[in-house]
């Protein structure tokens, strides 16, 4: 099983090792879907951290160098909103493609960064799955 950690302050993994198999770093403040979505990811033989906001989730981005892909919802309390947490990705990590999800949000042609893909919720699984795939494959 994934090396996922779901008690506690939300933070999930240990520090990495050189060579540790690309991650996976799911940021979502309601707790089911975060459940449901490493879950998913961790049935598709992916490993996955998980975060319960935005703050969260840099600290796990500073601490796991193997962190490929984050997915992240645009809703979430805190000083940082997943958009906010994605352009900081993008600036910081160019090299971690980021999966946004919001039931709420779209995007215009153009608004989101080339290394951003938006997955309106709800979501399958398998929508999860194979979105999160193709970016592992980038």
């Amino acid at each position: 099983m994934a090396d996922v950690g779901r008690e506690g302050s939300g933070i999930s993994g240990e520090a990495s090792s050189p060579g540790a198999q690309p991650a996976v770093l799911v940021v979502e403040d309601e707790e089911l879907v975060r459940i449901n979505s490493c879950e998913t990811l961790e049935e598709a033989g992916l490993k996955v951290l998980e975060a319960a906001n935005a703050e969260e989730g840099v600290a796990l981005l500073e601490t796991h160098p193997e962190i490929r892909v984050l997915v992240t919802d645009v809703r979430m309390p805190g000083w940082m909103s997943g958009i906010d947490l994605a352009r900081l990705v993008e600036k910081k990590w160019p090299e971690i493609s980021i999966l946004v999800t919001s039931a709420y949000y779209t995007a215009d042609e153009g608004e989101l960064p080339e290394n951003m893909t938006l997955l309106p919720k709800p979501f399958s699984p398998d929508a999860l799955a194979r979105e999160v795939r193709l970016l592992l494959k980038r």
